[in-house]
């Protein structure tokens, strides 16, 4: 979708968030994300976190043992779609969160550093870092993952700020869906 703005006349919209009032696009020209704040947005401070040119690009990168069936997960699971294939086909660009994903295949049993006795698996595993979807409706986001193969752990939990369901995807790798309610985590800051 090119739009006209920024002062830009070729933007690709990535995101646009309601609740913190902020958008942020692509550059067609170079490749720039850029970014815009709404008044509520500016209140709030965030102009330390977007400042016309983000300072910073987000690149999530999660291991996987099967590249199609994990492209096909993502896919059904929380809608992203495929941008490319890379690196002789052993990794896929998803694109349609706010940030690209790319799922590495990366063969079980294989270790992930020179600096550690731990070796691949693929089985449920925790990890101090995962993913947050959010979503416009939990009920229908949790029965289309659940469809294209995740795990639920536990009941759908209720907050002030949102509601949200921890699942896990066939590859062991947890995250979470979460829908927003009222304005957010606004709603506990």
């Amino acid at each position: 979708m090119a739009l006209d703005i920024f002062g830009c006349k070729r933007i690709k919209l990535i995101m646009r968030q309601e609740h913190d009032k902020y958008v942020i696009a692509r550059n067609h020209a170079d490749g720039r994300l850029v970014g815009k704040l709404g008044v509520k947005a500016e209140a709030s401070g965030a102009t330390s976190w977007i400042k016309g040119v983000l300072k910073m690009e987000l690149l999530v990168n999660i291991d996987v043992a099967d590249l199609d069936a994990a492209i096909r997960f993502y896919e059904r699971a929380v809608g992203l779609r495929l941008g490319r294939r890379l690196f002789e086909d052993t990794a896929a660009e998803m694109l349609g969160a706010s940030s690209p994903i790319y799922l590495m295949m990366k063969q079980p049993g294989s270790s992930p550093s020179a600096l550690t006795s731990q070796i691949r698996d693929y089985q449920r595993h925790w990890t101090p870092v995962h993913l947050d979807f959010v979503v416009p409706d939990l009920d229908a986001a949790v029965a289309r993952a659940l469809n294209a193969g995740a795990k639920i752990e536990g009941q759908m939990q209720t907050f002030n700020w949102g509601r949200q369901a921890c699942m896990s995807d066939p590859f062991g790798n947890g995250l979470c869906l979460v829908q927003w309610l009222g304005r957010g985590y606004n709603e506990v800051a």
